[in-house]
């Protein structure tokens, strides 16, 4: 049996009319299916079996280079992925959406750099396609090469200036994977930053790339277009996860508190307070207060750190509201309102 040289993780929820699209544009990478595992995840789909009869018609097409995985729960896409991953044996992982496809060169591109530059992870852009209409990002802007040796150069990766933490946009080395430890939340959307951000305290190498390789659908119904509003403390839920994860590594937390500290406080806090005022969702008054007191327990001197140079201070000012006493929803409210238009 040939190595795999990449593993590809698919997360299905009633996903049969989908599937084709996405099965197609695996099976015809250039670098060959055979040197690809393809491991798809039935995360609970409720469609009548619609869904696993679509998968294993799709093994039964390529047994030597597809896996197909049935859940009895559903763990939303963080879950799945998390499964996915416990099987793969690829040098790389990939991750892809069940409505979503990979441009054709996808693979053999990736894998070639990685094999080149000895990469732990390569990020490129996203191509999102609305109807007839697309549109490449911009979120890897330039083509670069980076040896991490100390914190300096680690610090460019932790702290959003380079990279984002979003997971389809980028190639993964397993090893690097299993060093960090990395998983996704489970159960939740904005599941990705616990998996990515710890992947990059440990990368040693990280490429760059200007091409785009992945095809993001929106459609109706996707989980971008119908939850993001409605799950809008699923992100600081993430945060939180990722803040526990910090402090389970001591040694680390303490080397990399001012970077984590900038990332937290605006992640956790500022990121919650747009979210909830783009998607018109009111921040509960005791919900508030919790996010308050962690970031008080943990960063109470955030002040004092050299990087919130960094952030405008329009920003700082919002900041300043982590120590303010709300005495109710209707003044709390206000201060989201104006906060949201200073950050």
């Amino acid at each position: 049996m040939i190595n795999k040289k990449i593993s590809i993780i698919i997360p299905c929820h009633n996903s049969s009319q989908t599937l084709d699209d996405a099965w197609n544009s695996l099976k015809n990478q250039t670098i060959g299916i055979e040197n690809l595992e393809c491991i798809f995840v039935d995360d609970a789909s409720d469609d009548e079996g619609k869904t696993w009869e679509k998968l294993a018609d799709i093994e039964q097409e390529c047994p030597e280079s597809v896996m197909i995985i049935h859940l009895d729960e559903n763990l939303r896409q963080g879950g799945a992925r998390n499964v996915g991953i416990s099987y793969a044996s690829g040098e790389y992982i990939l991750f892809l959406d069940s409505d979503d496809k990979l441009v054709l060169e996808t693979c053999k591109k990736l894998y070639e750099l990685a094999d080149k530059n000895k990469s732990d992870i390569i990020q490129f852009n996203h191509i999102y396609k609305l109807g007839n209409e697309s549109k490449t990002t911009s979120e890897s802007p330039f083509t670069c090469d980076y040896e991490i040796k100390n914190k300096e150069d680690r610090v460019k990766f932790l702290d959003a200036s380079l990279v984002t933490y979003g997971c389809t946009n980028k190639l993964y080395r397993l090893d690097i994977i299993k060093k960090a430890d990395a998983k996704f939340a489970e159960k939740v959307i904005y599941e990705e930053p616990l998996f990515v951000y710890p992947c990059f305290l440990y990368a040693k190498r990280v490429s760059l790339i200007t091409d785009a390789f992945y095809v993001y659908n929106f459609h109706q119904g996707s989980t971008v277009t119908s939850l993001l509003g409605k799950r809008v403390l699923d992100h600081p839920k993430v945060q939180l996860l990722l803040l526990e994860y910090w402090l389970s590594r001591p040694d680390i937390f303490v080397e990399y508190k001012d970077v984590f500290e900038l990332y937290f406080l605006w992640s956790y806090y500022c990121e919650t307070i747009c979210f909830a005022f783009e998607n018109k969702v009111v921040l509960p008054l005791d919900y508030f207060k919790g996010m308050q007191e962690v970031c008080i327990k943990f960063f109470s001197d955030w002040k004092r750190n050299q990087m919130m140079k960094r952030i405008p201070q329009n920003v700082v000012e919002v900041l300043q509201g982590i120590n303010h006493s709300f005495n109710s929803q209707e003044e709390l409210n206000k201060y989201i309102c104006d906060s949201a238009g200073k950050i």
